[in-house]
């Protein structure tokens, strides 16, 4: 009975927000109408496949949580849809594909099956745990994060994809390579003290390094935020020596005052964020100080889907700014309540199932790590409370290959959650790394 009461709101929220969208803003052709339906549709038949073949109650909360995110990102795709055969050099170039990619469908269809994927492997197979694929991502980071500086195009100063990949996105590695770190032997000590911080430990400060290094060169400074935090908790919880995790602590806050000074594309921000009135760095300062001069104007219900925060305002307003464009088009409620349920979501990721073994139990908690480090810095960078760090919302930002990043850490979770017990009688081979 719970279970169908808890489709039957979900279903009413989904058309309620459907209809919404539809009535708020009108283009010329139905397409975009009839790809909003049909992305909406998919995410409900997903999260009703989970209802009806899952039985734990904590999957299909977190389904229900994530099948909500995913409906507002299929609103925001719908207020933001631009015709690509209007677009387009040449029109006849413009195929079906692209007109359902234009809408956020095929977004919707990648996420559902890299979700999917993910969960059976990580719940029925102990495959993501063997050495050589976790050596493999080991070795596969660095090489997107340098090759993107050596062989990438610049925007904006920053070199942010290689091959097609955007280099945040190697944070869907970063939980296998800090696992593998994690539970490597302790055999051996920093001056053969077992107080002092394990080999294994240094080893992740060390390539945690190299990819700053990287992203450094790349000016890619998302990705070192969000893997400095969580790293530097692993390392917290890792380590058992309180003078280790003090000087850690003081090389770590000189490392940032260092870069706030002398690595320009920080300064800047910094600077906005310190004095967005004075700032010389106008844009990012303009996307704070345009949020709450607007406010009063937009009230507690918004200028309504489509109105509002405008591209001319700043570039990535439906992706890196999704929070901002939700407070003055769908109202501050909306808003709030969409922070409430981030955090809910974000809670969701740290619970797993007793006796799990210690790589999953890491694996689990990078991920559940990277989700809320990057969730806080969306909403607070958004709302002014910490500087513009251009980092997308999951499943409401309209950022394909962040959403599927999502996509990943999701099925790492959900399949944790539905895999059996770790059973002792195991072979050793099994569960190392």
């Amino acid at each position: 009975m719970a279970t169908v009461m808890c489709m039957a709101v979900y279903a009413v929220f989904s058309a309620a927000l459907y209809l919404w969208t539809i009535r708020s803003k009108q283009y010329d052709t139905m397409f975009p109408v009839a790809g909003c339906l049909l992305g909406i549709v998919l995410i409900f038949f997903l999260v009703l496949n989970v209802f009806l073949f899952c039985g734990n109650k904590r999957i299909r909360q977190g389904m229900i949580m994530a099948g909500v995110l995913m409906n507002l990102g299929m609103s925001i795709y719908y207020a933001s849809w631009s015709d690509p055969w209007k677009l387009a050099e040449n029109p006849e170039k413009v195929t079906f594909f692209t007109m359902l990619k234009s809408i956020g469908v095929v977004d919707v269809i990648l996420m559902s099956g890299v979700f999917l994927v993910v969960s059976l492997i990580i719940c029925h197979t102990k495959v993501y745990r063997f050495r050589a694929v976790n050596l493999i991502i080991m070795a596969m980071l660095p090489v997107i994060v340098f090759g993107a500086r050596l062989t990438g195009k610049a925007t904006k100063g920053s070199y942010l994809e290689f091959g097609g990949i955007m280099i945040f996105c190697i944070l869907a590695g970063w939980p296998f390579v800090a696992a593998t770190f994690l539970t490597m032997e302790e055999r051996r000590y920093l001056n053969s003290d077992v107080k002092m911080p394990g080999w294994n430990s240094l080893l992740m400060l060390g390539y945690m390094g190299l990819i700053f290094i990287g992203s450094a060169k790349a000016n890619e400074f998302g990705l070192i935020l969000v893997m400095a935090v969580t790293g530097s908790i692993l390392f917290f919880i890792s380590c058992k020596s309180m003078r280790a995790k003090l000087f850690y602590s003081i090389a770590c806050m000189m490392l940032a005052g260092l870069a706030a000074l002398k690595v320009t594309h920080i300064h800047t921000r910094l600077e906005a964020f310190l004095d967005p009135v004075g700032t010389s760095n106008k844009e990012t300062a303009e996307s704070i100080l345009y949020l709450f001069r607007s406010i009063p104007h937009a009230g507690f219900f918004g200028f309504g889907i489509g109105d509002g925060f405008s591209r001319k305002i700043i570039d990535a307003v439906d992706s890196d700014y999704a929070l901002d464009l939700i407070i003055l088009n769908y109202s501050i409620i909306v808003a709030a309540m969409l922070i409430i349920l981030m955090m809910l979501f974000c809670k969701w990721f740290f619970k797993v199932q007793e006796g799990l073994c210690d790589y999953d139990r890491y694996l689990n908690l990078t991920a559940a790590l990277i989700v809320i480090t990057v969730s806080l810095t969306h909403v607070a960078s958004n709302l002014g409370s910490f500087i513009s760090a251009g980092i997308p919302l999951a499943f409401v930002s309209k950022a394909p290959q962040i959403n599927i990043m999502f996509s990943i850490f999701m099925g790492m979770h959900t399949g944790l959650l539905g895999k059996e017990r770790f059973q002792w009688s195991e072979d050793v081979e099994d569960t190392e790394v």
